[in-house]
């Protein structure tokens, strides 16, 4: 493998663990708007949907990168 692919595969698990992440703050978030009803499970939420597009759009570049 060369230097460029271990590159694009990297960029795939880090694309994902920010994917996986996300699916997590929303959940706290979901939560914390189910029991309290506060515009902090909001913040939660919009936080988890960033990480969520970040995430996204790391790995579909690495998946460019690596030719598929």
């Amino acid at each position: 493998m060369t230097p460029f692919q271990i590159s694009a595969l990297m960029g795939q698990w880090l694309g994902a663990a920010l994917c996986l992440g996300a699916i997590i703050v929303c959940a706290v978030g979901v939560q914390i708007e189910i029991k309290q009803k506060a515009p902090k499970g909001f913040l939660w939420i919009t936080i988890g949907m960033f990480l969520g597009m970040t995430g996204s759009f790391i790995y579909a570049i690495a998946t460019k990168m690596l030719g598929f």
